[in-house]
């Protein structure tokens, strides 16, 4: 089964050509209509503004003069001396309060506590002393734990780097609990209570944060401490004050900016076709750069042609939905074992429309003899998703030979309905192959169709 729409959907009105030159086997569209013109504009428009606005706010975000190094805490903090550390920056002191605290025998603590936003949290935890430090493993699936320094086990003049060294923690960290409802809390006072309890994060530059907290039986107290020369640092990196709300807009500016310069890129697509290396290449035409997708492992002996009726359904924003029936052939091929849809040429059921092309693009594809087109059992959908989907009965047979309404215009879908005319009283269109160049960068040939 083939997944996918086609790479490219060429019209029964369209123009395409098979060359081989220099610049290697390729299939390509020839011309640029008024209307690509027109949205590469508007996009190239978009993106000048956008990335020119974007520009303008980093060079007025630059200081005129370079930025001065500050020295001291953030204006919210205060400088303290802990032991006999380096000066520290405090945040505060945080209170929340207390509703209960309950005990186990087995050295579990239940604690019910109310936060500054007026919510109510319980937390469960295992502790353990250990040589000068407390191990508390909170409940969550497993016992997590964090290894604690009370204060009582400080020196006057200690310092970070006395807790550095490696610390085991107790068999029981990282276990699963028993089930909290077979324990047997009392209320009763926390083993630690009125005491602080310190927790040391390293940033491994000899510069430290601190998170204290203490608890009593009417309040939950904890604060932070950071490194004063960590918080220096901080604040030069952010032009001292830390105010970078003036760049806050390049998130949008500049990611959209790109996207339009992206979408400026209306040059025509061509498909390059290499059997030496088993490879499709899609790019688009001209000398500058553009991004390329690779299709590899191509098995050309396997390329088939299948004749579909791809069906699509349109949204307009005002208006009745309506369903568009497009009859062609699709052009297989096999990439790494998986069938793929490469290219779709819609010709309303005449062979003729689109003949020479695919014996051009057969032929360069190794495959010799005449044309043979299968016949497919389903018809392929294509749902334009601004209205509903519509149910649609018919086989491929009774699509074929004309009784279903033809929508023009490809699979976009624009222009008025009309019925299918006789193949006789249709116009031959000759297709255009053969030796010419990828093209430039901007080239507006057959500019007046639409």
């Amino acid at each position: 089964m083939v997944f996918g729409e086609p790479e490219l959907w060429v019209e029964p009105d369209e123009e395409v050509r098979v060359i081989t030159d220099a610049g290697g086997s390729r299939l390509e569209e020839t011309g640029n209509s008024r209307a690509r013109f027109y949205v590469g504009l508007t996009s190239l428009i978009f993106a000048s503004v956008l990335l020119l606005w974007s520009g303008l706010t980093v060079v007025a975000a630059m200081p005129e003069e370079a930025p001065k190094l500050v020295n001291g805490c953030h204006p919210h903090q205060n400088e303290v001396v802990l032991g006999g550390n380096p000066p520290f920056c405090m945040d505060g002191t945080g209170v929340e309060t207390v509703n209960s605290i309950e005990v186990s025998e087995d050295q579990h603590i239940r604690e019910k506590v109310t936060d500054r936003n007026g919510w109510e949290h319980e937390v469960e935890y295992r502790w353990e002393d250990m040589e000068g430090a407390v191990v508390y493993g909170f409940m969550e699936g497993r016992y997590e734990c964090f290894r604690f320094i009370p204060e009582w086990a400080l020196a006057e003049d200690w310092v970070v780097e006395d807790f550095e060294e490696p610390f085991s923690f107790p068999d029981w960290c990282g276990s699963e609990y028993e089930d909290p409802d077979s324990r047997v809390y009392e209320p009763g006072a926390h083993p630690h209570d009125d005491v602080w309890m310190y927790e040391i994060e390293s940033s491994g530059k000899g510069e430290f944060s601190l998170y204290a907290h203490k608890i009593t039986e009417q309040e939950l107290l904890f604060s932070t401490y950071m490194s004063k020369s960590l918080v220096e640092q901080e604040r030069n990196a952010m032009g001292g004050d830390g105010d970078v709300s003036d760049l806050g807009t390049l998130c949008c500016t500049l990611p959209l900016g790109l996207i339009f310069l992206l979408a400026a890129d209306q040059r025509r697509q061509v498909f390059f076709i290499d059997r030496k290396a088993n490879t499709i290449t899609k790019k688009r035409a001209g000398s500058w750069p553009s991004f390329s997708t690779v299709w590899p492992q191509i098995d050309f002996s396997a390329v088939k042609l299948t004749r579909k009726v791809r069906e699509q359904y349109h949204f307009p924003e005002n208006g009745d939905s309506w369903t568009s029936y497009h009859d062609g052939v699709d052009v297989e091929v096999t990439t790494k074992g998986s069938a793929k849809t490469m290219f779709f040429f819609e010709d309303e059921g005449k062979d003729h429309v689109h003949r020479k092309v695919l014996t051009d693009l057969m032929t360069m594809m190794g495959v010799e003899g005449e044309l043979s087109i299968e016949t497919a059992a389903v018809t392929l959908q294509h749902i334009d998703q601004k209205a509903p989907k519509e149910e649609v009965t018919g086989d491929v047979a009774d699509i074929n030979q004309g009784s279903l309404i033809h929508k023009k215009g490809g699979p976009w879908g624009y222009g008025s309905a009309q019925e299918e005319t006789p193949v006789a009283d249709q116009p031959l269109k000759e297709q255009q192959s053969g030796d010419a160049p990828a093209g430039s960068f901007w080239t507006f040939d057959d500019v007046e169709k639409p």
